[in-house]
């Protein structure tokens, strides 16, 4: 996830709830395959479990978590993907070893904690209180996070949930709205995620995005998808509208031709092989940062716009051939220009009275073809994954029976494990993957709009099912269903309150009977009058 923001994120404490959602989960469809494929890759893992655990007091979390790492991609000897996952897997059963005998020491020192709280609430100096607490981040196996800040921005404060994630100085732009730093930008953020090697899916948003899904059906979404969510293709309804950005100056006949001009949305996923291309181009880049701006031209008369982040992207994959890779939609994002001038530069920034559960709803544009089950997707989607507590458990009671037998033995503890995992995907609900034009997230939120945010998504039956899975703690499958029951019911039943109260009221003034009878009366006289039908109309005025 690449947030290309300005400065502070709005909407921080409702992203926090978010990640903690998918913080230590881990997808079991990949951790099978990992462990499972290669036989001779889960006793490696599993001795490593061991020795994490049943080793001497580990110092450094993250030292150890590099050792498991090592041993097991040695093990493995890194020959296929499997292997690398595998030596993943160690190294996140490792550190949680290490955080868990950390967390008891630190439970055990109960004097410590004790000073420790003090140091918190009575206002200690920094210097003397201990290191901040983990970031829900750490904890994150689905999602690897990247930030580029504007260069005057000091950073976010320990503590906050950006904290640590943003790029270096030397690596931000200057940016600027409608020019090619913001693909400067972006390319930053690419450059950086690129590091990684288990990084496969890249998704950009800013400081004013919500997501309009759970983590889980993120996740599953984007990693279920082949293709970049960028309209490189030339299929589409209205793709050569902007041809009016074009000058034949930006191709000579050389690297770049008008027939390849694209436009799509600023906000894009691209596939690892997308992005990679991007980096490694040069001649179509340098084409854009020197003839795609917005300035007055003389050799035309007239004043010309070109936005390089619209543009430069999707051209790119049209001149390599690479259409057919893309969505042909660039709908990650929805956001509404409906509401807007024609010519205003920004899209319809919602205020704090309309950020409701069901404008969540409405924004996944449900009445789209390949979106009407969003609902479906978002109950189904948490079962695609497993607690990494859960995996490491099995994982350490199986070692730990096999760690002094025979690499037999290990084999035979790890084929337990895989058949748990093979039996947790096959009775697992299918999940049903959304189109491409379905949006993911949706922008723009005004920074006084969290507080409505966090209680239309927060509450755990909400519908939108985006901090929560609908269900409430301690409530059974019977009591959500009669609950989500009596809110379908519950407009109806107070409509018929007011009515019902309205008559009592009325009634304690004027008697029913008196009321029923002069609401006959006053329905004769108007049939007399002819005021009623078609018939009255045409009766002669000496007729009344």
């Amino acid at each position: 996830m690449l947030f290309l923001v300005k400065g502070r994120l709005r909407h921080e404490a409702l992203w926090r709830a978010w990640f903690e959602r998918a913080a230590g989960l881990l997808p079991t469809r990949a951790v099978a395959s990992a462990l499972c494929t290669g036989s001779d890759n889960l006793p490696s893992v599993l001795a490593a479990c061991a020795a994490a655990v049943a080793g001497p007091p580990i110092q450094d979390p993250a030292a150890a978590a590099a050792a498991a790492v090592a041993a097991a991609a040695e093990a493995g000897g890194q020959r296929n993907a499997s292997a690398a996952a595998a030596a993943t897997a160690a190294g996140a059963a490792a550190a949680a070893a290490a955080a868990q005998q950390q967390t008891k020491r630190r439970d055990l020192s109960g004097s410590a904690n004790w000073a420790h709280w003090l140091s918190d609430h009575l206002g200690a100096p920094a210097k003397e209180r201990g290191p901040p607490p983990p970031s829900v981040l750490d904890g994150q196996h689905l999602f690897d996070i990247y930030v580029h800040p504007h260069p005057n921005f000091t950073g976010y404060p320990p503590g906050a949930l950006l904290h640590g994630r943003e790029l270096a100085d030397s690596e931000r732009v200057a940016t600027a709205w409608g020019t090619h730093t913001l693909v400067e930008a972006a390319e930053a953020l690419l450059t950086a995620a690129l590091r990684n090697p288990r990084n496969q899916k890249f998704l950009m948003l800013s400081e004013s995005d919500l997501p309009l899904y759970s983590p889980h059906a993120t996740y599953v979404q984007l990693m279920s998808e082949h293709r970049s969510r960028v309209n490189a293709c030339n299929t589409t309804q209205g793709w050569n509208l902007d041809f009016y950005r074009w000058v034949d100056r930006m191709g000579n006949g050389r690297y770049l031709h008008k027939h390849q001009w694209r436009k799509s949305s600023q906000w894009f996923v691209l596939t690892r092989r997308h992005a990679e291309l991007i980096l490694a181009d040069w001649r179509i880049e340098r084409v854009f940062r020197k003839h795609c701006k917005t300035t007055f031209e003389a050799d035309r008369n007239s004043e010309r716009v070109c936005y390089s982040d619209e543009h430069y992207f999707p051209t790119l994959l049209a001149t390599h051939g690479l259409d057919n890779e893309t969505d042909c939609q660039g709908r990650l994002m929805d956001v509404d220009w409906g509401r807007v001038h024609s010519t205003s530069p920004h899209p319809w920034e919602y205020k704090a009275g309309e950020v409701r559960d069901q404008l969540f709803e409405g924004l996944r544009r449900t009445w789209r073809e390949g979106c009407s089950h969003a609902a479906s997707a978002l109950e189904a989607a948490p079962a695609a994954f497993m607690p990494q507590a859960q995996l490491f458990e099995a994982a350490v009671q199986a070692a730990a029976g096999a760690v002094e037998g025979s690499v037999a033995e290990a084999q035979r503890a790890g084929r337990g494990i895989c058949h748990e995992m093979l039996l947790r995907q096959q009775q697992a609900p299918a999940y049903p993957a959304l189109g491409p034009q379905c949006p993911l997230l949706a922008r723009k939120f005004q920074e006084h709009t969290i507080r409505p945010a966090l209680m239309a998504l927060a509450p755990c039956d909400s519908s939108a099912l985006i901090l929560n899975d609908g269900t409430c703690p301690g409530e059974g499958e019977l009591q959500r269903y009669w609950r989500q029951q009596w809110w379908c019911a519950a407009p109806w039943v107070l409509l018929c309150s007011c009515v019902l109260t309205v008559a009592l009221a009325v009634h304690a003034h004027v008697p029913l009977h008196v009321l029923a009878r002069a609401l006959v009366q006053a329905s004769r006289r108007r049939r007399s009058c002819g005021c009623s039908g078609a018939a009255g109309v045409s009766t002669p005025l000496l007729d009344v």
